[in-house]
């Protein structure tokens, strides 16, 4: 299962390195890169199956991986903002501030 692990992180730290050869291997490991990480779940239930800590903490060795590389297309933005716009049924009065600037 370690080994399992490590070529799933291996291949999605690499995807260049499947060569495209028969079949167009490589160009289909690129085109359903992102659902590599479905196999986590499955090396984490075989881990938790075998009770093999070293094999659960192998497991997120593809974790750490595929969010390295996606994690920002499922995450949040860090920088991202929040508008608030005024919405009211009330209109602002604006010629307070116009008389002021016109006086000055």
């Amino acid at each position: 299962m370690v080994a399992l692990a490590a070529l799933t992180a291996t291949v999605l730290a690499f995807p260049r390195a499947v060569p495209n050869g028969i079949g167009h291997l490589g160009s289909l490991v690129e085109t359903f890169l992102p659902w590599l990480a479905l196999i986590v779940p499955v090396l984490l239930g075989l881990a938790w199956w075998r009770r093999s800590a070293v094999s659960a903490l192998a497991a997120l060795l593809p974790t750490a991986t595929w969010l390295s590389q996606f994690g920002g297309h499922v995450l949040p933005a860090r920088t991202s903002r929040i508008i608030w716009s005024r919405c009211s049924t009330t209109p602002v009065r604006r010629t307070p501030t116009r008389s002021a600037l016109r006086a000055s």
